[in-house]
């Protein structure tokens, strides 16, 4: 029980890093753009088109930079809450007494395997 707790808050840290990662890239994609207007209209005039699309850059970098924050700090909080749980933990000594790992040889007439078999 105890393993598939950490290994869900594990895989949970990772998809909250991952997306922030994900975010992040997409928002600095959209500030590559905006700044790419600003250089452009420095140089000359704009049309409406590109205003509103500047416009629209801005807003998703800035929305995609919000979210990338929530990935990042839901990750840390993940982060803590394993940390906090696992200073917490005091096992049972049947259930560490319970945990291993058995490897068996199975033989019959004409027939060879193997058995594996883990325990936590």
């Amino acid at each position: 029980m105890k393993r598939a707790l950490w290994s869900g808050l594990a895989l949970l840290v990772s998809w909250s890093l991952t997306g922030g990662v994900a975010l992040s890239v997409l928002a600095l994609q959209s500030e590559d753009a905006a700044q790419a207007f600003l250089e452009k209209s420095q140089t000359g005039n704009v049309s409406n088109a590109e205003l509103v699309r500047y416009d629209a850059d801005v807003t998703r970098r800035n929305r995609y930079r919000m979210m990338a924050g929530g990935g990042f700090g839901a990750s840390l909080g993940l982060v803590v809450t394993s940390l906090f749980l696992h200073e917490l933990d005091q096992p049972r000594p049947e259930d560490s007494s319970r945990a291993g790992f058995d490897i068996s040889a199975l033989l019959g007439e004409g027939q060879l395997g193997a058995s594996v078999q883990g325990t936590f």
